[in-house]
């Protein structure tokens, strides 16, 4: 009798919630239950958190932007901008004042590519107009060409024109009426010219030797190299030819037989 007295549960006076008779021993044990778990709890959380990686800050949005791109095996990520800025100061010929004031040099050893950034006119000339760089003892063949002008401008593209015309051939053959034609060139070794035009909206034609040719927006593309399979660059402007391995001729893609051909059951 007195230990099912002792077991019985009580009520609070209060409240008149039912309370056990044992309350603050399994208060006890459920506190030391958490005692344990701390432990536990702490180990799952990092000592220390990963450290974040700033990014540069962007490059000023009215400013000329001039990309180039290095030719003859030129790794950007084996050289600093603290050395590939003197370079680039030394053959364009614009004074070390005006080149260190005016001009910002981003190498992007991912794409590798170089980006340079100046609110000047006549240095932004004198950079598009660079066609190698001198680096250690090696003189590296380079591209430049402009991707950015100052608001108001848009980019068209055409398609049809015979390769090999440069730069300033283009903007001689390629007229329009009512727009100004900035730059134009042509991409790679295809039949493809990218026209850069002083007016927010790009024409429906523009003339070609006196031919009338359909001229559509500009849309960027993102580049694969197929020999080293990395993103950011093309095949001919891999920093690594010789790891480069082209795809074989007897290469073919395999699809699965469930996605080449229908079976019976989903046929029916």
């Amino acid at each position: 009798m007195d230990e099912s007295n002792q077991m019985s549960p009580t009520r609070d006076p209060t409240s008149g919630c039912t309370l056990p008779r044992y309350d603050p021993w399994r208060k006890a044990l459920h506190a030391r239950h958490q005692r344990k778990r701390l432990p536990q709890a702490d180990q799952l959380l990092p000592a220390t958190p990963a450290p974040r990686k700033r990014t540069l800050p962007k490059l000023p949005a009215n400013d000329y932007t001039i990309i180039i791109r290095p030719r003859g095996g030129l790794r950007v990520d084996a050289w600093t901008a603290r050395q590939l800025a003197p370079s680039i100061q030394q053959a364009s010929n614009i004074p070390i004042q005006v080149f260190c004031s005016e001009v910002i040099t981003l190498p992007q050893p991912a794409q590798n590519l170089i980006t340079l950034s100046t609110p000047n006119e006549a240095c932004a000339d004198a950079l598009r107009k660079l066609t190698n760089i001198h680096l250690g003892t090696t003189d590296y063949e380079i591209t430049t060409y402009l991707i950015k002008h100052p608001p108001g401008t848009c980019r068209g593209v055409i398609q049809g024109i015979d390769p090999g015309p440069s730069p300033e051939q283009l903007l001689t053959l390629i007229t329009t009426t009512g727009h100004q034609i900035l730059e134009a060139r042509m991409i790679r070794m295809s039949d493809t010219v990218t026209i850069t035009f002083d007016d927010p909206h790009v024409p429906f034609y523009v003339r070609v030797y006196g031919t009338l040719v359909r001229c559509k927006h500009y849309r960027n593309t993102y580049q694969c190299c197929v020999g080293c399979g990395e993103l950011g660059h093309r095949s001919d402007l891999c920093p690594s030819p010789r790891q480069a391995s082209a795809p074989s001729a007897t290469h073919r893609i395999l699809l699965p037989t469930a996605l080449a051909a229908p079976s019976a059951s989903s046929a029916d």
